[in-house]
């Protein structure tokens, strides 16, 4: 009988396949290569290979998630992120911030924000969160909170000149400095009416499909500039007014001023640049019911403080490329900022400075002038005084007597 024939040897052992398939760690180091090489598909067979043997693993859960973000699976992505936070605590702070910039792209902006907040409520002074916070609000047109952000960053002395530029004018953006495009139906409205194309502006709030409390109060505003006396008369006022609801106090201060009522249209005036000391309009109106109130020495102060604004406006709007004319404008807008009292701003401009004048300025000069910006930064910050009291904002007008109501409710019209 004869023996039979001998097995064919296998073509790979066990041994030889270990060997040849790539470690978790080394496919983990060839994902981040591809990934900053641009080669996302690369670095997503990688991801995938390491993935298959640590799917435990920390660190490639997160490598995966940022490929999963980079072929726009965001979903997926964040997913991945929010079962890493609920296994791995640790990893909490990182993957908020990670996953509210996903959910922006993927236009989840509420889901953003929330991220963002939460962020902020376990580390306050988390420059990344306040800077993302602020570009989605200033996107979604709510420019005041947006503002609160971009104002911790400058006190922080952690902010961008475009940033400042924001701050300049909260109201509306400054012509020719917006730098978030706008993610919705009122921040267009925003772009309109900065642009001065207020009869479009008017049209986007009134045919938007969210006519919320936010878009009528901008109608409110928008009639006004407009002169539109029939249509502010017709016009609603939100019947619970926000604390930080300026354009509908603008707008009802309006509508009193026309009626003759300058009182209660000197009180709606203070209770917008209570709120946004930058609206240089409602400067400009506050005056005129004050002049007409025979009050000629805070007339004149609010006169004067709303061409200071507007010539802040002018400075940001046509800022030159050189730098040597750009370091005249800067120095000519700390002055009417330290004027202003906005001190916060004005130092943040001084750094600025500095920055643009490295051309005649000595390394050593430029550290000194930094020093000395940083410590008046730590001095304002001990004595509270970063930006004008109450009393200057609304040019020492007594508001105790012109407050009938509430503040935070609306008259019955």
């Amino acid at each position: 009988m004869p023996a039979p024939a001998a097995a064919a040897p296998p073509t790979d052992t066990p041994t030889d396949s270990l060997t040849d398939s790539p470690t978790a760690a080394d496919a983990g180091k060839l994902a981040a290569e591809a990934l900053r090489t641009g080669d996302i598909d690369a670095a997503y067979q990688h991801a995938r290979t390491a993935m298959s043997q640590t799917p435990e693993d920390p660190q490639v859960i997160f490598l995966m998630a940022r490929v999963l973000g980079l072929r726009h699976r965001f979903p997926e992505a964040v997913r991945m992120l929010d079962r890493l936070m609920a296994s791995h605590p640790e990893t909490r702070l990182p993957a908020l911030g990670q996953t509210s910039e996903w959910l922006v792209l993927h236009g989840d902006y509420a889901g953003a924000e929330s991220r963002l907040r939460s962020l902020l409520d376990e580390v306050p002074h988390a420059a990344m969160a306040h800077r993302a916070l602020a570009n989605v609000l200033l996107g979604l047109g709510r420019r005041l909170e947006a503002a609160d952000h971009l104002r911790t960053l400058c006190r922080q002395g952690d902010i961008q000149e475009s940033e400042l530029l924001s701050l300049l004018q909260v109201s509306t953006p400054i012509v020719g400095t917006r730098v978030i495009e706008p993610l919705n139906e009122l921040a267009e409205a925003l772009d309109l009416i900065a642009a001065n194309r207020l009869q479009e502006a008017r049209r986007v709030l009134r045919e938007s499909s969210r006519h919320d409390a936010d878009h009528n109060a901008l109608l409110g505003r928008v009639l006004v500039l407009l002169h539109d006396a029939e249509g502010l008369e017709e016009w609603n006022p939100n019947k619970s007014l926000d604390r930080r609801d300026r354009q509908t106090w603008f707008a009802m201060g309006a509508r009193h001023a026309w009626s003759g009522d300058h009182a209660s249209a000197t009180r709606c005036f203070c209770e917008v640049v209570l709120r946004d000391p930058t609206d240089g309009q409602a400067y400009e109106l506050l005056s005129r019911s004050l002049s007409e109130l025979g009050s000629e020495e805070p007339s004149n102060a609010a006169a004067e403080r709303a061409e200071l604004i507007a010539r802040t406006q002018v400075i940001a709007a046509g800022l030159k490329p050189s730098a040597n004319q750009r370091l005249a404008q800067i120095d000519e807008l700390v002055q009417i900022l330290e004027q202003l009292r906005r001190h916060d701003e004005a130092l943040a401009w001084r750094s600025v400075q500095v920055l643009y004048g490295q051309s005649v300025l000595t390394k050593q000069q430029a550290i000194e002038r930094m020093r000395q910006i940083n410590q008046r930064r730590v001095e304002l910050r001990q004595s509270g005084g970063f930006g004008p009291g109450d009393s200057f904002v609304v040019c020492g007008v007594e508001l105790e007597g012109l407050r009938g109501t509430e503040v935070g409710t609306v008259e019955a019209e």
